[in-house]
């Protein structure tokens, strides 16, 4: 009976250390996986980068940055979509995006870089400039209520209303770039010069 019980604490600790050096080879090959989808995006190897960041999702699907990453992706494909294909192009990009978030709402550099990929998101036209006029009704909403929903994440953090009103002035959402714009006033008034370039 001793000799049972022993083999199975054995046969335990084995298992579980399996289990963990499987878990860490899966998380180093994700991150590979990630690094190459970058490298690839970098050259505008669309498709290697897709299936590099799916192979980095379905190795760690608990990393926010996979997730992000393939919404990049998918935002450089939408200059080559038709208008259907867009769409539906963007609703897995929503999808992402909010993947992105949902695993790790406390993480402000998760938060910050998923700003301007809603931007890209609700602009009709990726290549275009900037403007009232370039905004897509569809997606523009989804990008104003997360802006709307971060706003108050870090009260303090000039940084994130900066960086709100360089996109909520992008897609002429101008009550909520005046919000920000204040913001940023109020707790910096030193950074004059950014908000005389704001105006």
């Amino acid at each position: 009976m001793k000799k049972a019980i022993k083999f199975i604490k054995i046969a335990l600790v084995l298992l579980i250390t399996a289990l963990f050096f499987n878990i860490c080879y899966s998380n180093y090959t994700a991150d590979k996986m990630y690094q190459k989808a970058k490298d690839s995006l970098d050259r505008s190897e669309l498709s290697n980068a897709f299936d590099y960041a799916e192979s980095a999702i379905k190795l760690n699907p608990l990393e926010p940055n996979y997730y992000r990453m393939r919404a990049r992706v998918l935002i450089n494909y939408l200059p080559h979509k038709d208008t259907s294909t867009r769409t539906f192009t963007k609703q897995l990009i929503v999808n992402d995006l909010k993947n992105a978030y949902i695993l790790n709402t406390e993480n402000l550099v998760t938060i910050r870089n998923l700003v301007p990929l809603y931007y890209f998101l609700a602009a009709e036209n990726i290549s275009a400039p900037a403007g009232p006029e370039n905004t897509d009704p569809n997606f523009f909403e989804a990008a104003k209520n997360f802006y709307a929903s971060i706003k108050d994440y870090s009260k303090n953090d000039a940084g994130i209303y900066a960086l709100l009103a360089k996109y909520e002035k992008r897609l002429n959402m101008m009550e909520e770039y005046n919000v920000s714009v204040e913001r940023v006033r109020a707790l910096r008034p030193d950074l004059l010069d950014w908000y005389e370039s704001f105006r």
